[in-house]
């Protein structure tokens, strides 16, 4: 079976709230495994605190009553774990990578400078796949926002 039909599988069996929880997990996995296997850092007291005060905190915005089902259905809650850990590794780690990569090679501003390039996505999007209409400002709108990104991300020399 694929892991996509087990984490599909999953998440129509286990409820949002919990679902969130299982996937706000990730740093409590980057502590056990800093500690117990790459200890590229020092593991203390202090920031294992702060992991569990992090998880607590997550699960009061949640609503601590999503915590009531976490004895049910165990392999749906693992099947979420085990593709938070897939994605944490693959996506996570990669995505990272890459992100330092480009801080270092266009700087702060210039990687940052995505996110003016989402919006002119996010309304084309709209436009191909919900049938909204533009206004007739939007295109001056892409324009400058082009020109701000180009602006924004230094020219190679």
């Amino acid at each position: 079976m694929r892991t996509g039909a087990i984490t599909t599988g999953a998440e129509k069996t286990v409820e949002a709230g919990l679902t969130t929880i299982l996937c706000s997990t990730s740093p409590i996995f980057t502590f056990l495994i800093t500690f117990a296997i790459t200890r590229h850092e020092p593991a203390t007291l202090t920031k294992l605190f702060g992991v569990i005060v992090g998880i607590a905190g997550i699960c009061l915005i949640v609503g601590v009553e999503a915590l009531s089902g976490l004895g049910n259905a165990l392999v749906a809650k693992f099947a979420i774990i085990a593709a938070l850990i897939g994605m944490s590794v693959f996506s996570t780690t990669f995505a990272f990578a890459l992100y330092f990569r480009l801080v270092r090679t266009l700087g702060s501003v210039g990687v940052t400078a995505q996110a003016y390039l989402r919006v002119p996505i996010g309304v084309a999007f709209g436009v191909a796949f919900l049938g909204e209409s533009l206004a007739p400002s939007a295109l001056i709108g892409l324009a400058c926002v082009v020109a701000g990104v180009a602006m924004m991300v230094p020219a190679k020399t």
